[in-house]
């Protein structure tokens, strides 16, 4: 029996295990659906072994993103951000890493990104007086290893190894901040009246 021919019966058990199996996720009692337990659920409902392990080997989540040796990346660190590094070496479930401010590890490939620097892109850099700061790159260097970003106001132009990748939450966050800092550049210009009405505003 194939995933393709199922009786309606067939299919109304396929699909009373899958309402089962999201009600217990949704739930929290579960966060995974281990293989094993998914065979057998597909065995119970009348398919056969062959048909789900083909089933599986087409759905399964594979890396969208191959890396080499050699090979310039952002990888995630301890604080939970992406920094540049070199591949090292690259294993079915390891890539190992040099980050270009030092220091080797071995990570995941889901936790290994490429880093292209396309134009456009969002990378987070240390702006002078005020820190990390999200900026979209104007263009790369590849021979000096140096990249030049925008923050909507200046130009600033950085060594890799100095800047770095968020996680998208973190982005996010920087919203909030990005107003604020506007609002004092404003200010600035205008003689402080727009900042007191921004920033009060802001900090509500």
């Amino acid at each position: 029996m194939t995933l393709e021919h199922l009786s309606p019966e067939q299919a109304r058990e396929v699909l009373a295990r899958a309402e089962e199996i999201q009600r217990r996720m949704d739930a929290g009692e579960v966060h995974t659906v281990g293989t094993d337990a998914l065979l057998a659920a597909a065995e119970e409902a009348g398919l056969s072994r062959e048909a789900i392990e083909q089933a599986l080997a087409e759905v399964a989540p594979q890396p969208t993103q191959q890396v080499a040796p050699g090979q310039l990346v952002f990888a995630l660190s301890a604080d939970k951000k992406y920094y540049p590094a070199e591949v090292l070496a690259t294993g079915p479930r390891e890539v190992r890493v040099r980050f270009m401010s030092g220091g080797e590890h071995a990570l995941v490939p889901e936790q290994v990104r490429p880093a292209r620097f396309l134009p456009g892109e969002k990378i987070t850099c240390p702006l002078p007086f005020w820190g990390w700061w999200a900026c979209k790159v104007v263009k790369f260097d590849h021979k000096e290893m140096q990249v030049t970003v925008t923050d909507d106001w200046n130009t600033f132009t950085f060594d890799v190894s100095k800047v770095r990748l968020d996680p998208p939450k973190d982005q996010e966050e920087t919203t909030r901040t990005k107003l604020i800092r506007n609002a004092y550049l404003w200010g600035v210009a205008s003689g402080g009246i727009i900042t007191a009405i921004v920033m009060r505003f802001l900090m509500r």
